[in-house]
């Protein structure tokens, strides 16, 4: 099940628990998420993605409202829409409790991600259902990048493993060299490690293997690009690094269960029915 909603609510709502994932996507402030003694305030391009069976409050301030976007989610059609790795990165965040990240700025570019996903619930024979579980798939993916990025950071200086620091460095390198032809040896030179240590505490440091995170990046960089401006696909895909267009269009599928042309003219069908 895939049960989405927009709305501006202006009074609180109760103390409740379910079984199912609850991803809410933050269109501005005047409330925040209370879980047991603390508050998580709501801004913009701010998304809270809360396990199932915790308990939480969304609670809106005197005399104001708060705009959100609200996506539940069963555990059994997370496994069956997302791909392998989305899945194992989602349950690794799961474990956080209640995570919190801000979107990149601008955050309107995942606003806007999120205004496509239709309201309701997901009927199985819905020709949109693919296209809503891989745009919500994408939010679920910036969410947990970005978790991963601040959690790193927030431990480089409480270091039990000491290679914590130089992986987070390799986090960002590979960020800036994405368009590059990467490879596990050059990485592992470039900072200075033997190439079953590098694999082994890159592992452990983000939950992939060193292709798996770079080709998850370079999708999830794709899907942004094509989500929001009309790039010619090939242009996209050379853009995100990828040097083989075949190998783009297998990664891209696989991860969002559409071919890069599918997911943009989807895209175009909704954002001319809104």
């Amino acid at each position: 099940m895939l049960w989405s909603l927009k709305a501006k609510i202006s009074a609180s709502a109760s103390v409740h628990s379910h079984d199912i994932a609850e991803l809410i996507l933050c269109y501005g402030d005047g409330g925040y998420l209370r879980v047991d003694d603390y508050n998580i305030n709501f801004k913009a391009g701010r998304t809270l993605l809360i396990p199932p069976g915790v308990q939480h409050q969304v609670v809106v301030a005197d005399k104001r409202h708060a705009e959100i976007k609200i996506f539940c989610m069963s555990r059994t059609d997370m496994r069956h829409f997302l791909s392998p790795v989305q899945m194992t990165s989602v349950q690794a965040i799961f474990l956080m409790g209640i995570s919190i990240a801000d979107a990149a700025p601008p955050s309107s570019n995942l606003l806007n991600i999120g205004d496509q996903v239709s309201e309701g619930i997901n009927q199985t024979a819905s020709n949109i259902q693919q296209l809503n579980w891989s745009l919500t798939g994408l939010i679920l993916a910036l969410h947990c990048s970005r978790c991963r990025l601040e959690a790193s950071q927030s431990h480089l200086n409480n270091q039990k493993n000491k290679y914590q620091r130089k992986m987070h460095q390799v986090t960002i390198w590979i960020e800036q060299h994405l368009q590059e032809n990467l490879g596990l040896d050059q990485a592992a030179a470039e900072f200075g490690l033997s190439r079953s240590l590098f694999s082994r505490e890159f592992h452990r440091h983000t939950g992939m293997s060193f292709i798996e995170h770079c080709n998850t990046r370079r999708v999830e960089k794709a899907a942004r690009v094509l989500s929001s401006s009309d790039v010619n696909i090939t242009e996209v895909a050379y853009g995100s690094g990828f040097s083989n267009l075949s190998h783009f269009h297998r990664q891209f599928k696989a991860n969002y269960g559409l071919t890069p042309g599918a997911f943009r003219r989807k895209m175009m069908e909704e954002g001319g029915r809104s």
